[in-house]
């Protein structure tokens, strides 16, 4: 009896025990009382999800699209290459000076032949560059529904020469603004873990641009050197102003280019990272870094005429202008 009453007591003593240390290895909250593992857990997963590796970013053929961002903003992968900015004339013979390349070892997708000028021809203001490494391309000008969304604002609210809808292009932005879209977007995509630390969305720079809307062609165009069509692939004054339209129009109603991008030739402008230089730097991977006092323009815009909204054509403003038919597009690169 005695025997059993002394195991009962070692019984009860190792339960109390037991409990109470349970109930101080529970997660405590700031108030003292006990916290919801669950929530903990899921948290704790949260908080170290794993990023993309930067690999994992890499396109694998030019025109490849992706928008897995929470903007859903359709992006276009454009490969590593060699460009001629500005306007080239064109030559029979191939030339590959000048860029450190040797196009008989760099992968198919990596080159494209520089046709300039023949022999002892001018070969005006074209310059050759190359770009070492590949990027997206927002598909379409960023519309005023993404703005919207990520910024919580609306610029163009009210403003003369514009209409508002979810696919308009957002306008009345300046080079600022549209750089703290970019930050922002780069933010939250880090924070949700869609975008891994060599990455993030800005402006494309100049070179960026050009070579996605000339998609490895050296014409005035990217669909050739006819003006006459450019009514297919563009919003220019051709079509605008002359139809009563004195308005930028929803983004992909034209044609795209080659690469699938749609609205290179007139709609708006569009920012470039680039402060302006009369004369393009050329060279592997150019850009202007300098706080100059204009920032470079691209693309051309609803009262522009054809040659305006050419592949080569360069504008500028300063970089707290705000226009109509000013927008921009966004880049998802390799982080500077």
């Amino acid at each position: 009896m005695k025997h059993a009453l002394f195991l009962a007591s070692v019984l009860l003593t190792y339960t109390r025990y037991a409990a109470h240390g349970a109930e101080e290895s529970q997660p405590q909250r700031a108030d003292g009382k006990a916290a919801d593992p669950v929530a903990a857990a899921d948290a704790a997963a949260t908080e170290n999800a794993a990023a993309p590796a930067d690999d994992s970013m890499l396109g694998k053929e030019a025109g490849q699209e992706r928008d897995d961002n929470e903007l859903a903003m359709k992006l276009v992968w454009c490969p590593p290459g060699a460009i001629t900015m500005e306007d080239a004339v064109l030559s029979s013979e191939p030339v590959f000076q000048d860029l450190d390349v040797d196009p008989e070892n760099e992968a198919p997708d990596a080159i494209v032949k520089l046709n300039i000028a023949p022999r002892g021809a001018p070969h005006g203001k074209a310059v050759r560059a190359f770009l070492t490494k590949g990027y997206w391309l927002g598909k379409y000008e960023v519309t005023q529904s993404q703005w919207q969304r990520l910024m919580k604002t609306e610029p163009w609210k009210g403003q003369e020469t514009t209409r508002e809808g979810a696919e308009f292009p957002a306008t009345y932005v300046d080079w600022n603004d549209a750089s703290a879209f970019c930050r922002k977007l780069t933010d939250e995509e880090r924070a949700a873990g869609r975008l891994p630390d060599g990455w993030e969305y800005r402006l494309p720079s100049e070179a960026q641009w050009e070579r996605a809307c000339r998609a490895r062609t050296e014409t005035r165009f990217s669909f050739g050197d006819d003006d006459s069509k450019l009514g297919e692939y563009g919003w220019f004054i051709g079509n605008t102003s002359a139809a009563g339209e004195d308005f930028p129009h929803r983004v992909g109603q034209k044609k795209p280019n080659d690469w699938g991008l749609c609205d290179m030739h007139g709609n708006v402008w569009e920012w470039c990272r680039d402060s302006y230089r009369s004369k393009l730097p050329g060279g592997r991977d150019p850009e202007v870094h300098a706080d100059g006092p204009e920032r470079v323009l691209r693309g051309g815009g609803i009262y522009r005429h054809a040659s305006d909204c050419r592949s080569g054509y360069r504008n500028k403003h300063a970089p707290t202008w705000r226009l109509f038919d000013l927008g921009f597009r966004v880049a998802l690169s390799w982080a500077i």
